[in-house]
């Protein structure tokens, strides 16, 4: 759902959720709404977040990843694995604890 169509979304549902006024009561809507919003909001990050974290946490390899232009094309196996190799012509590859101890310019990049 892209974030327009999110957005209009909980708007209806919060005006949907509402007590039912009539026109001619004084009573300003939009604190109620707000409130309203604000639980659909809640609701929506408390189940959300586990998601996210799960993608997070199959996503951390990425830290493991010196820089995408050392790395070829994504290759699909026969068996349906997905292997992305090292370029030949890339410098050696140090694992993130050594890359941080670094100084600048051994990675023979100069920054």
């Amino acid at each position: 759902m892209d974030s327009r169509r999110l957005k209009m979304f909980l708007i209806a549902a919060a005006l949907s959720l509402g007590p039912q006024t009539s026109f001619a009561e004084e009573k300003d809507p939009i604190p109620e709404l707000r409130d309203q919003l604000g639980e659909i909001l809640r609701d929506l990050r408390q189940q959300i977040e586990p998601a996210l974290q799960g993608l997070v946490d199959k996503f951390s390899i990425l830290e493991e990843i010196d820089s995408f232009e050392n790395y070829g094309e994504p290759e699909v196996l026969p068996n349906g694995d997905i292997i992305i190799r090292r370029r030949p012509d890339a410098p050696d590859y140090a694992p993130p604890a050594q890359r941080d101890r670094q100084t600048p310019g051994q990675d023979g990049v100069d920054t």
